[in-house]
């Protein structure tokens, strides 16, 4: 296996990892609405805002 084909699947499987670990944050409850989620980022990075 080559270097890049280890960094893809590396890469992958963080992914994937990811994913997981959002589909339990789902069933376990631990989310808030996607409003909510907007504002609050919204306000922790105020320079990333687009709306303006």
């Amino acid at each position: 296996m080559d270097m890049e084909t280890d960094e893809q699947q590396k890469a992958r499987m963080e992914l994937y990892n990811a994913l997981l670990e959002g589909l339990s944050d789902i069933e376990a409850g631990r989310v808030i609405p996607a409003e909510e989620a907007i504002k609050m980022f919204m306000e922790k990075y105020p320079e990333l805002n687009i709306e303006e």
